[in-house]
């Protein structure tokens, strides 16, 4: 039998840090339907050897802006190699799944993207070898209490490529497909008000699920507030019958206003058979405030 409790601590933890996620996103391929022969002339490429020394600092920018205020901050792009490239920069909205990958959406189209509010400068640049370009992002909060809300989007850095023309040898049934390699990197942008507090992050479910295959422990959690929460989630174990405590990994995360997450725990195979108690807490940014849930379940 399994029992849940759901708990609302005031606690001080001044040691946790919580980190927001970052997108770092190499070339991405799609593959087409398979016709009755492909010719590929395109030369393979180790794209992990060519965009080896591109790098992107920081990986996260923070504003803190009231309506009818406006902040720059830069964005640095360093290139290592012996190669020079080009790069575009846009701005793509997206909401949060609870897996927390962006799920991209399209610019304007959604009350919480940041696009609407933002520039950057410059949007196409070269950048030589052993150079550093710097991409300044402004945001520009309208007045008025309707643009008193957080906001999000991700500055895209994306390279520019020329096609070079393909060489097609063969029958009115070739298709010939050309795969030009290519390098992206993406930086989230978060927009909170200085007067919104995180406050309403709550554990809806804390479940044990245990398999063949392996068991596992799965939090979900939901932002019922309307700021964003930069959070920390961590699990401790007790064997009840031992007093043994484990103490599972943290995971860092970021949740969105009105958005959930859902967070797995893995437990090892060789934790002995006996009745467990596991604590699901998830820290906010707010020293004062953490919101746990308590748990009871069996190993067999």
């Amino acid at each position: 039998m399994k029992t849940i409790k759901l708990l609302k601590l005031s606690l001080a933890i001044g040691l946790l840090v919580s980190l927001s996620p970052s997108i770092s996103m190499a070339q991405e391929s799609t593959k087409a339907n398979e016709p009755t022969q492909v010719e590929n002339t395109s030369k393979t490429v180790d794209i992990s050897k060519d965009f080896t020394g591109l790098s992107v600092s920081p990986s996260t920018l923070h504003f803190n802006l009231s309506p009818g205020k406006s902040k720059s901050m830069e964005v640095k792009i360093k290139n290592d190699t012996k190669k020079k490239y080009i790069f575009q920069a846009n701005f793509s909205d997206f909401v949060m799944g609870v897996n927390g990958k962006p799920i991209g959406q399209a610019n304007g189209s959604q009350k919480f993207g940041l696009s609407s509010w933002a520039s950057m400068t410059p949007s196409y640049f070269e950048l030589e070898p052993g150079t550093t370009q710097k991409v300044v992002v402004t945001v520009n909060v309208p007045d008025g209490a309707e643009s008193n809300h957080a906001a999000w989007t991700v500055l895209m850095l994306d390279e520019v490529n020329k096609r070079a023309p393909l060489n097609v040898n063969g029958t009115a049934n070739t298709v010939a497909l050309g795969i030009t390699p290519s390098v992206g990197f993406g930086v989230y942008i978060y927009q909170n008000p200085t007067d919104h507090q995180l406050e309403k992050i709550e554990i809806e479910n804390f479940v044990f699920n245990d398999s063949t295959q392996h068991r596992q422990l799965k939090l979900s959690a939901s932002n019922l507030g309307e700021g964003i929460g930069f959070c920390t989630s961590y699990v401790e174990i007790t064997n009840l019958e031992s007093g043994e405590q484990y103490k599972l990994k943290a995971q860092k995360f970021t949740i969105l206003p009105g958005f959930g997450r859902v967070f797995y725990y893995d437990l090892s195979n060789e934790m002995k058979p006996g009745k467990y108690s596991a604590v699901g807490v998830i820290d906010t940014n707010n020293p004062d405030q953490v919101t746990a849930a308590e748990i009871e379940f069996n190993i067999n």
